[in-house]
């Protein structure tokens, strides 16, 4: 098994896929335990709503198991069938999404700011909220 041509396969692959599909994300790692890459696409709500991407993921994973039998890669949707370690490599566009790592922030680092309500003219408005008949603005109803 070339370890290092199947990491420049999968590499390639998941770049030209990000092309097309600008919302996934490819994580992968040898595992030294199964002696093959482990590779997690994601999200999962994005997969299953693109068949494109399906037909292509599975063209390709038939690929590698025909040239590789049981040193092909081994891939899963967000990580159910392996987890993956924390130092998977991750390929994904930094600018689809932003991550829910980027989303939350401490409380104590936000800022709050209090505004000062602005006033209404009650001059331009009758006792039903409408504009009094003084206003033009409207056109009225034949």
């Amino acid at each position: 098994m070339n370890k290092d041509l199947i990491k420049e396969l999968l590499i390639t692959w998941s770049n030209d896929m990000l092309d097309k599909f600008e919302w996934l994300c490819v994580k992968y790692e040898f595992s030294t335990k199964r002696g093959v890459y482990l590779v997690s696409f994601s999200p999962k709500s994005q997969i299953e709503l693109s068949d494109e991407f399906n037909i292509e993921a599975m063209r390709f994973e038939d690929e590698l198991n025909d040239l590789y039998g049981d040193n092909a890669p081994l891939f899963t949707d967000e990580e159910e069938l392996f987890k993956l370690s924390e130092n998977a490599e991750i390929i994904e566009n930094p600018h689809a999404y932003a991550s829910t790592k980027q989303l939350i922030q401490p409380l104590d680092s936000v800022i709050y700011t209090w505004s000062t309500p602005s006033l209404i003219d009650a001059s331009k408005v009758n006792s039903n909220c409408h504009p009094s008949s003084e206003d033009n603005i409207f056109a009225s109803a034949a």
